[in-house]
């Protein structure tokens, strides 16, 4: 039995809960005061995000779908967190419905086709925010503009300064890849060395050139990646980002809740450390550097609750990314370093060509 024979046949019920997955959406924008904010009116969001259970094969339904869903994300709205929750509600109400009809032989089967379709839809929820986050850290690296005086002398100095080797360092998921490769030969505008067997070492990609007895390294853009070699062309003099611990990207959406002593904030994790977090936030109104605050959030590992400190805070397109340093425990400590070694290998394997 397909999803669309389910919702024809069992239509009163699901036209009824339809009513009340508008009045928790409408409960939850009115909390976080997006409603304005809305791309669309809410009688419209509500029919992309409930009719899509049903029509979830449907490219013009999925694409209404996506353009919704990244929007809601630019609002930090915990999309997972509330779609989990009425989809569990869903689930409990569906199957006393069919308790009460009495429909125990196909019963079983509908309740496990629909919770087959939530969970993809929930998939699919956390590929958009992957993308989201993949394309706001794209957004940051473009804005790097090239500087053709200090092209120059930023291959002058390869040439007088890198004898046969040189390190070049990327960001994959904030996680930092270190590759030493052979220069191979050096232009007026660019240079060419040996290819690096990771996946981040591509075309369009910034990456950062490690020039000793300098106190700024340089920025550039891999250009072009044959086989065995790869064209880059330097842009501009810049300052590594210090590194002192790794970061590591979530490997799906993680909604964040912050307590400030002004009220509650809501935002999503960007990135992890042993001891510390950045949360991207819709606005930074209400919270201050070197202020004390309460972060909750939910990994594989564990639940974390724990106070922190609010240590930077970044304009990061059209959001803001709050560091929060972690005052953790123990047991919050093991939660969080076993996450983030968990990770640290997901990634790895990632990269590897």
């Amino acid at each position: 039995m397909g999803i669309k024979q389910i919702f024809k046949e069992d239509k009163d019920f699901f036209e009824k809960y339809k009513l009340k997955f508008k009045e928790e959406l409408l409960k939850i924008f009115q909390e976080l005061e997006v409603v304005d904010k809305l791309k669309q009116d809410l009688d419209s969001v509500v029919d992309v995000l409930f009719d899509s259970i049903f029509d979830f094969n449907n490219k013009k339904v999925t694409e209404k779908f996506r353009e919704l869903i990244e929007n809601l994300h630019t609002l930090n709205v915990p999309i997972k967190n509330l779609f989990s929750k009425l989809f569990l509600e869903l689930l409990k109400e569906y199957i006393n419905y069919l308790l009460e009809k009495e429909e125990y032989e196909t019963g079983i089967k509908r309740i496990r086709k629909l919770t087959e379709v939530l969970d993809r839809y929930l998939e699919l929820v956390d590929e958009i925010f992957m993308n989201y986050l993949e394309q706001m850290e794209k957004k940051v690296e473009e804005e790097e503009k090239i500087n053709p005086q200090e092209v120059q002398k930023i291959l002058q100095t390869i040439r007088e300064s890198l004898k046969g080797n040189v390190e070049l360092l990327a960001f994959y998921k904030v996680f930092p890849v270190l590759c030493k490769s052979k220069i191979c030969s050096i232009s007026d505008i660019s240079l060419k060395v040996g290819k690096c067997p990771y996946k981040v070492f591509v075309s369009g990609e910034k990456v950062y050139i490690k020039i000793p007895n300098l106190t700024k390294d340089a920025i550039a853009e891999i250009i072009n990646v044959d086989k065995e070699v790869m064209t880059i062309r330097p842009l501009k003099f810049i300052q590594i980002p210090p590194i002192k611990t790794v970061r590591v990207f979530p490997e799906k959406e993680i909604d964040v809740k912050i307590e400030t002593p002004k009220g509650i904030i809501y935002g999503f994790l960007h990135y992890i450390s042993f001891d510390e977090i950045g949360v991207i936030i819709s606005t930074p109104k209400g919270i201050k550097l070197n202020e004390k605050v309460k972060v909750k959030f939910k990994l594989t590992t564990g639940e974390v609750e724990t106070p922190a400190v609010v240590v930077k805070i970044d304009k990061l397109n059209n959001a803001y990314l709050l560091s929060l340093q972690l005052i953790s425990n123990s047991k919050v400590e093991k939660i969080i370093s076993r996450y983030v070694l968990k990770r640290q290998q997901e990634i790895l394997k990632e990269l590897k060509l």
